[in-house]
This record gives C-alpha cells, structure tokens and sequence, in this order.
C-alpha cells in the first residue's frame, strides 16, 4: 500500500497536455514545488522524447546530487523523506539521447533552483492528496498525441527501452481515465470542457487509428501510431478484457456527456459506434455445449 500511494503521489500536480517538443532547443524546465506528509512534489512541463535530472541539495549549501538510480521519463518527481519539516533546494534539467547508441544529443540549463519541504498535513487533507493524485495518474500521464494512458510510471534502464515504455498505452487504463475525467468535472479540478475535449480527442484516436480485431482491442497500443504492440510473443491481437473496461467507458461516456453542444454529440456518437461494433460471438468457443468467452 505504502508503494501505491508513493506511486501515486507522482502526480499530485498536472502539467499541461500539450507539451513542449524535445527536438528544439531545450529550455530549461520550469519546475514548481509544493511540500505534503513527508515529502515534496516537483513537476515541470513535459518535453516530449526528453529524459530528466532531478538533484537536491541541503538547503543554501549548493552540493547538489542526484537522488534517483536512473534519468526520469517523466515530468514530475516525488520526493520522499523521513520526516516532516525537513526544507531541501532542488533543480531539474532535460536530457535528450539518441535512442539506440545512448549517445547525449542535447541537454538542457539547470532549472532554477526552488526550495521545497516537508510539512504536517492532516488526515483529510492526505485522503485529499491520494484522491487526487489518482486523478492526476490519468490525466497527467495520458499519451500527449494520443490520449491514451501510459501502461506505468516504470522508468527503464536505457533509453530504448524507456522510450518503449513512453509509448506503451493500455486500453483498460484508458477505459478508466473516462470515469476519472468525469470525477474531475464533479470536484471541480478540471472543467467539463476540458474533459470533453480530452475524450473526444481519445475516442477519434481509437476509431480511426488504433487497430481493432473484430471491434476489439488489444491489451497494449503505441500511443503515436495505434499500433498494436504484442503482450507476448504468442499475443497480438484482441484482448477482451482490456475491451471490456473500454466498452463500459464507452457506455459511461455515451451518458455521462449528455450536452447539446457538438463535441458532446460527437462524444455520445462515437462511443455508441465504437461499443456496437464490438463483436463479442466471434470470440465465443465453437463448443456448443460449452461456449465461453475467450480471454485473448
């Protein structure tokens, strides 16, 4: 649980969904910080294909060092520390390296340097934090060309295999950003604008782009392109589970946007057509007397 909840503190603060483009001069990030129980969140706006350096420092001292095992992938830092009261200087820069030789292309100026720490929050106010942190999971870490969601916050051990993992999206998670979205509307931490925009915007991508099987989808999808990306070497095609979060999405978002303006109508629209033409029977056994769904 403890895990969990570090995990997700990652994304206690939302950058925004359009990001800046890491083939252009690298500028340097601009970070902000805010302190909770026993840690402190620093985000920054993501540049996309970029790699990040986070360091601390006892404060006012400048020895910074760094304080992950490997470059972050993505754009938000969740410090973790032993105690409350406890203030640390910070900065951040983006790295940029060539995917396959590891060779470094380019790397940003430091950040400017903010202090941050640790501070005393009640227990409503942690529930608070997780409950949006959860949020922020979905909507901070959706694919950026895409809206899809991003298998996992796993940072990789080279820059090919991270760069795999920035692409990698699930179909499931995605079905389950919808319900988060509307839990956003409802709190008021993003507007119904923005989360008809954001759905809308994810609902064309899995109609004209992603690769369905049958109106399935798989488990896996690259992000930029629709793609499937195999979850094992024997599979690659639909996964009715991960179809199966989606199709319930589809529904939810069919009647949760319920507006009469046009991105709404389209929303209701799309999501109807995506969910009809899902073909269940074609992934029932032959075995009359025994016909179940496949899972893959």
């Amino acid at each position: 649980m403890n895990r969990f909840i570090k995990i997700l503190f990652l994304f206690c603060l939302a950058p925004s969904f359009f990001s800046l483009s890491c083939s252009d001069n690298l500028p340097a990030p601009k970070v902000s910080v805010a302190g909770g129980e026993r840690r402190i969140d620093l985000q920054w706006q993501e540049s996309l294909g970029c790699l990040y350096e986070v360091q601390r420092s006892p404060i006012n001292k400048d020895k910074f060092t760094t304080i992950h095992p490997a470059l972050r992938m993505t754009p938000r830092y969740s410090d973790r520390v032993e105690k409350n009261n406890l203030d640390f200087d910070y900065r951040v820069r983006a790295i940029l390296k060539e995917e396959v030789t590891e060779k470094v292309l380019r790397v940003s100026p430091w950040s400017q340097t903010l202090t941050g720490g640790s501070k005393s929050q009640p227990i409503r106010e942690q529930i608070h934090d997780l409950q949006k942190a959860s949020f922020e999971y979905f909507w901070s870490y959706a694919h950026p060309n895409s809206g899809l969601i991003r298998e996992g916050t796993l940072h990789g051990t080279d820059t090919q295999h991270t760069n795999w993992l920035w692409r990698l999206c699930t179909v499931g998670a995605t079905g389950m950003a919808f319900f988060n979205y509307a839990v956003g509307v409802e709190r008021e931490w993003i507007s119904r604008e923005e989360a008809s925009e954001r759905v809308l915007s994810t609902l064309r991508f899995l109609k004209n782009k992603s690769t369905r099987y049958h109106g399935a989808w798989p488990h896996w999808i690259d992000g930029g392109t629709g793609e499937t990306i195999p979850f094992s070497d024997l599979d690659d095609g639909a996964d009715l589970v991960e179809t199966a979060f989606m199709a319930k999405a589809l529904i939810f978002a069919r009647e949760y946007f319920s507006h009469a303006n046009e991105k709404e109508k389209e929303i209701r629209k799309i999501s109807h057509t995506l969910w009809r033409e899902i073909e269940w029977s074609f992934f029932l056994t032959k075995d009359a007397n025994d016909p179940y769904l496949l899972w893959h």
